[in-house]
């Protein structure tokens, strides 16, 4: 009777235990299309202990605190940075006394190329001095035969017209004392007559011309009427009787 109808706790496990499988091979062919919110913590659970065993078994380096403090930190000390520079220093000016004592023990003045430049340099600067020498001797001798000529040329045009006005100040006197002591001209109102060139015809008009300085600005030019003493003149010509006809 007993093998027949079997125990109901047998039933509800072997039942349970087939659902189980059942689901699970349910949930492989479907994936996560039917999965519900009551699914998500179970999962939750299975991958945080997945992420905590790879964390115990490859744990992180760089975020790790304890593997912060073990890594050795590397200071420098003072001392070796200064050994460091002073032998750096030390190489510096070693390679310049080097370089200091191979540029002291050339000899620039005896160098070729700069012997022969010196002299080159040399012979160029005495030839512009002697070219500036000569031209400034030659500006000097210009300059003094200027003046000589200057003052030769005004010299002779000096005594050529001294020599002139000469001439015609002896021509003058000479045909002013002829005029005056010859007893053929006449007396001396017929030589006035005949200084003057008057005639009958004659104008008795006379410009008088004034400067600036005469009293009126710009100057002036003024004409009088001489005709009076035109005729007085020719009226005493010819007459030996009358007062100032003869020369003392």
């Amino acid at each position: 009777m007993s093998d027949k109808f079997p125990e109901l706790e047998d039933i509800a496990d072997s039942d349970l235990a087939t659902g189980g499988d059942f689901l699970s091979r349910e949930k492989e062919l479907l994936g996560d299309e039917f999965q519900t919110e009551q699914d998500t913590p179970a999962q939750a659970e299975s991958s945080d202990d997945e992420f905590d065993a790879f964390e115990s078994q490859f744990p992180e380096v760089g975020n790790s605190a304890d593997a912060q403090a073990e890594a050795p930190v590397y200071e420098p000390s003072t001392e070796a940075t200064e050994a460091a520079y002073g032998k750096q220093t030390q190489q510096d000016n070693a390679i310049d006394n080097e370089v200091s004592d191979k540029f002291g023990s050339l000899n620039l003045e005896e160098s070729e190329h700069i012997q022969k430049w010196q002299a080159e340099r040399t012979k160029e600067i005495e030839q512009r001095d002697s070219i500036a020498i000569a031209k400034k001797t030659e500006l000097q001798k210009t300059a003094e035969q200027n003046i000589d000529d200057f003052y030769e040329n005004y010299n002779v045009k000096k005594d050529e017209l001294i020599k002139a006005t000469r001439d015609e100040e002896e021509k003058y006197v000479k045909e002013l004392n002829s005029f005056l002591v010859d007893s053929d001209g006449g007396s001396v109102w017929d030589k006035a007559v005949e200084l003057l060139k008057l005639s009958k015809t004659s104008s008795g008009l006379v410009t008088v011309k004034g400067t600036a300085g005469s009293g009126k600005e710009g100057g002036y030019e003024e004409i009088r009427d001489k005709s009076r003493f035109r005729d007085l003149l020719l009226s005493l010509k010819g007459k030996t009787n009358v007062p100032g006809a003869l020369a003392v």
